[in-house]
């Protein structure tokens, strides 16, 4: 993270000392920008993201989560900490969607 800091001194202000609304933005917005370009990412890109998204997505909502687990769960490229993350935790794997089944399926 301290790479992705440096990149965006705001960053480690918000993961640090954000409201849980600011962080719950940051992480849709930086989330929403990595969903987007994820087929044209290196993989020194998607550790940037993997590196960001890991500190900020434990301080969202459950379902926000579910929902990003659901969206990565089809990328042959997604973060893999972040996923690793996302399909340990119980509301995401036992909830409504198979995310959480196809994320450990895909866990390293």
């Amino acid at each position: 993270m301290a790479f992705a800091t440096s990149l965006i001194p705001e960053l480690d202000e918000i993961v640090k000392h954000g409201d849980p609304k600011r962080r719950a933005e940051a992480t849709r917005r930086i989330a929403e920008l990595f969903l987007l370009g994820a087929a044209s990412f290196r993989p020194d890109h998607v550790d940037l993201f993997d590196g960001v998204l890991i500190d900020l997505v434990p301080h969202t909502e459950p379902a926000a989560r579910a929902d990003l687990a659901e969206r990565l769960s089809v990328l042959a490229n997604a973060p893999r900490r972040l996923v690793g993350q996302l399909a340990r935790e119980d509301e995401i794997s036992l909830g409504r969607c198979c995310a959480g089944r196809r994320l450990s399926m895909s866990r390293p």
